[in-house]
């Protein structure tokens, strides 16, 4: 009996998950469009004490009402809000969504028409079943879905994903779907790898690579990610000194990635044990060292690069040779990030 409740779960779930995910994106666009050039005012914080522009806010206070997950039994954690426990009957998902995946380095506060060329930003949602009994493993998670925010004209792609179903784009929530295909558009003769330079301990990525290539860098992480899926990027790397630093990518975005990487291509590591990426615990907004690629041969080449540039002796003045691996870790303990010199950001009384 409780097999064939656990199969007639799945046969729901794969029916009903894109067509939701396909819904909520919609919602998305709309009201990036409703809201116009307001769409990134500052408003009142969100119960966590979390910075909100008008999208945000009203983009959670959707979610938190929408009927048709009530319906299903979810749990609903957005970035910077309580979990909201949707439903009479016990939760069957659990949805992490990030609103507005980019605002971090983002001209966030005006729309001044530089986002239509060059900040990409993104509402992401990921899915995965609800575990009570075990933690929440980066497999779990079985689909995802993504819509671009740059544009208030109603052309704001969407990309969506589900495990053994497939990957769709389309121009625009209104447009007929297309299946994403994997494909190798890089150039080898000047290959393009990914990471995020915001995160302090990735100074030290460029140098370690020590090749003449292209690098990507995007305020929306999931998008910069989605491009090793795509087969734009050779590799995504954000953090592959863990002993350095516990510094990495966020799991809400991870999250989202791992059906792109199961449907299209790619191989994901966690970088403090080389292990798949899979294999590792999930938290919302917790930070893993990772390196992606579009497969284990292309990861394997990069990881070589920089164990061999870590192995590297340099020769100092009146120190002797020492290996760059040394010199790394005293740069990073002896020149860390101090955000406390940064200029104090202003505040607005709460709106109502």
């Amino acid at each position: 009996m409780r097999r064939t409740v656990m199969k007639l779960r799945v046969i729901a779930r794969r029916t009903v998950m894109k067509e939701l995910l396909l819904d909520l994106l919609g919602r998305a666009s709309q009201l990036r469009e409703h809201l116009g050039s307001r769409w990134c005012e500052e408003v009142q914080w969100s119960d966590l004490g979390k910075r909100q522009t008008r999208f945000e806010r009203c983009f959670s206070q959707l979610l938190f009402s929408n009927t048709q997950l009530g319906g299903l039994g979810a749990i609903v954690e957005v970035e910077g809000w309580k979990p909201r426990v949707l439903g009479l009957h016990a939760p069957q998902y659990e949805l992490f969504v990030d609103p507005m995946d980019g605002t971090a380095n983002t001209c966030r506060w005006q729309d001044t028409g530089s986002r239509l060329i060059g900040s990409d930003v993104t509402a992401v949602i990921a899915v995965a079943p609800y575990e009570r009994a075990r933690p929440l493993l980066f497999a779990d998670f079985f689909a995802a879905g993504a819509v671009d925010l740059r544009s208030a004209e109603g052309e704001n792609q969407i990309w969506v994903a589900e495990k053994g179903r497939g990957a769709w784009t389309a121009a625009n929530p209104k447009a007929t779907l297309a299946p994403m295909t994997p494909g190798r558009n890089y150039h080898r003769h000047s290959p393009l790898v990914a990471c995020e330079f915001f995160r302090h301990v990735n100074w030290a990525t460029r140098l370690l690579v020590n090749q003449a290539i292209e690098w990507s860098d995007m305020a929306s992480s999931f998008m910069n990610m989605l491009r090793v899926a795509l087969g734009e990027a050779d590799c995504y790397i954000n953090n592959v000194l863990p002993e350095y630093s516990s510094e990495g990518q966020r799991g809400h975005e991870l999250g989202a990635l791992m059906p792109f990487l199961s449907e299209l291509q790619g191989c994901a590591l966690d970088a403090r044990n080389r292990r798949p990426l899979g294999e590792s615990r999930f938290t919302f907004d917790g930070m893993t060292p990772v390196i992606i690629g579009v497969d284990r041969e292309t990861v394997d080449y990069y990881l070589g690069l920089i164990n061999q540039s870590l192995e590297t002796e340099i020769a100092l003045p009146d120190a002797g040779p020492m290996p760059l691996r040394t010199l790394i870790s005293a740069i990073s303990k002896g020149l860390q990030a101090r955000p406390g010199k940064l200029r104090p950001l202003g505040s607005i009384p709460e709106q109502k």
